[in-house]
């Protein structure tokens, strides 16, 4: 009975922190919406945002289970990693390596801290946005330091996490450097192996948690619910640095955009609209990840707007786009929510990814034939590793080009002066 009391008082205490921040963020759009409707459109924000709250206990402990999981699967990934290529080892170094350097006993011990070495850095490129926001002081638990929590398991081990994975990165290089001529190809697999642990779990127990968050949410919950709580932070934000001046300043703006691709990722992202979505019907629920997709490109859209904006005109027209959107959304009224949004479609998602994944498939065919070239030196095989790592790392933030780096790995593999 305590506990369920405490759980009362400590959701009751969120609701109105929400009321006060959403009351605040408000007052930005004063003189930007009419004045006999600006009082609804407030109580309709506040009432969106209090039916979505959670209650922060129960976040809590589901944040110390997502953290030991995410700890869990990266062990056993680097137990099993480990344990397999230890078994395949001494036929591969025997098969692959044909001089008196091959060596069929390889360490589990090395094979084990080198895949969690890599399975740390992928978990690092994966939580990159998380870690960032943390160590400059964007995300803080004061909410936790309210309820007798000095700081929740999240914070720290996002915190931590870069510390930690450190030495484990410089143990990792240290052992490849050691251990890399033995068996070069199982190596090669280790690196990449562990670098997509680390990335899997990350992505896999974000996920739950969201999930998991998400089902814990207030049953009356809508399904534009997100969209509104998105278009509502991007839109004021806006609107405070057009009121402070501070439109024009490179370090605001760039804030801004980093909040708007954030916002459109948890729009696009959101799982609760299928909740109200049969499964065997398909086709509605294609329908509904698209619209919410639409929704995100859209606050992209406006994101790379303003990178570009050299007035305050333009950038008071993007902020009175959004805030159009913004009031669509409070309406329900998807047709005029994406009205002029681009089309987007399972070929164009298609087109998407193949743009993302093609600069890492160059580097994995290069990395395949630098062994075969003419006249390549006895550096193949670490260039070899350098292409496999920069190929699963450039998957993970987002499609770049490989030219230069397929460039400089030529440049160090072919015998030759070298260029500075």
């Amino acid at each position: 009975m305590r506990q369920s009391v405490r759980d009362n008082e400590a959701l009751d205490q969120v609701r109105r922190e929400l009321r006060l921040l959403v009351w605040r963020r408000s007052s930005y759009l004063v003189g930007e919406i009419e004045y006999a409707r600006f009082r609804d459109f407030r109580e309709s924000v506040i009432l969106v945002v209090e039916r979505s709250a959670i209650n922060p206990r129960r976040e809590i402990r589901w944040e110390k289970v997502h953290i030991f999981l995410c700890i869990l699967a990266i062990m056993m990934g680097a137990v099993l990693t480990s344990y397999t290529a230890g078994v395949l080892a001494p036929i591969g170094a025997v098969v692959t390596v044909k001089n008196k350097n091959a060596d069929p006993r390889q360490s589990f011990v090395a094979f084990f801290v080198v895949t969690l070495g890599l399975s740390l850095i992928g978990l690092i490129v994966d939580r990159r946005r998380v870690i960032y926001r943390m160590a400059v002081g964007r995300v803080k638990p004061d909410r936790y330091e309210e309820l007798n929590h000095s700081f929740s398991a999240g914070y720290v081990f996002h915190l931590c996490l870069p510390g930690v994975a450190l030495p484990g990165a410089v143990s990792a290089c240290v052992l490849l450097q050691n251990n890399y001529g033995h068996w070069p190809y199982g190596w090669a697999l280790v690196v990449v192996t562990g670098l997509m642990i680390g990335y899997a779990a990350g992505q896999s127990t974000w996920a739950l948690w969201a999930w998991v968050m998400r089902r814990t949410a207030a049953d009356s919950e809508q399904a534009l619910d997100v969209a509104v709580k998105a278009l509502f932070m991007a839109t004021t934000l806006l609107y405070l640095s057009l009121q402070n001046n501070e439109y024009s300043l490179r370090s605001v703006r760039r804030y801004v955009r980093m909040e708007l691709f954030s916002l459109a990722s948890a729009v696009e992202h959101n799982k609760m609209p299928l909740t109200f979505v049969l499964r065997g019907e398909r086709a509605l629920r294609s329908e509904v990840k698209i619209k919410h997709a639409r929704i995100a490109q859209a606050i992209r859209v406006h994101s790379r707007k303003l990178a570009t904006v050299q007035t305050e005109e333009q950038y008071r027209n993007i902020s009175s786009s959004l805030l159009g959107g913004l009031l669509a959304a409070l309406e329900g009224d998807i047709d005029v929510l994406l009205e002029g949004v681009p089309e987007v479609s399972r070929s164009s998602r298609v087109r998407n990814f193949l743009r993302h994944v093609t600069p890492a498939l160059a580097m994995v065919l290069f990395a395949a034939i630098i062994p075969i070239l003419p006249g390549v030196g006895d550096a193949a095989g670490s260039v070899r590793v350098l292409l496999l790592a920069t190929a699963v790392l450039t998957l993970i933030p987002g499609a770049s080009s490989a030219r230069p780096t397929i460039e400089s790995a030529l440049g160090k593999a072919l015998p030759g002066p070298q260029k500075s």
